[in-house]
């Protein structure tokens, strides 16, 4: 099973990440969120059956024994939030885009190196675009 936490509990946590986690049945367990907004972390945790809930982000990496991080916060949060779960060895999802500037991806772009890092593209899994990519892989295009 892998322990994740999650970062911020905005619409995007609520309506797509945390749901998209419970269909994996018990292979991921969701330990704790956190927002720097208290109401939002309670009822998140609350709505969805998670056991933890922080207001602090550093606080819940400290605590919380991880496997990985997701990360759902403002996009200028993305990098230095994946610098400091992958300094810690987590495993980090985030939410798309990976950095608001140049210098921000010249961060990110090298981050791979310390560990894993997704950026959730969920447009990889539509139809058309699966298709697209079998038939790039087959050489149809």
């Amino acid at each position: 099973m892998i322990k994740v936490c999650i970062i911020s509990c905005g619409m995007i946590a609520n309506s797509a990440h945390i749901p998209a986690y419970r269909t994996f049945g018990n292979d991921f367990f969701i330990s704790a969120v956190s927002d720097i907004n208290e109401n939002s972390a309670r009822e998140t945790a609350k709505r969805h059956g998670i056991p933890n809930f922080y207001v602090n982000a550093e606080e819940m990496l400290e605590k919380e024994e991880l496997d990985a991080l997701h990360i759902c916060t403002p996009h200028y949060m993305h990098v230095p939030m994946a610098e400091a779960a992958l300094a810690k060895g987590l495993a980090v999802f985030t939410e798309k885009p990976p950095a608001i500037s140049w210098e921000q991806w010249k961060r990110f772009s090298g981050l791979e190196k310390k560990g894993f890092l997704s950026v959730c593209f969920q447009n990889r899994y539509i139809d058309a675009a699966k298709k697209l990519k079998s038939m790039v892989d087959s050489g149809e295009t």
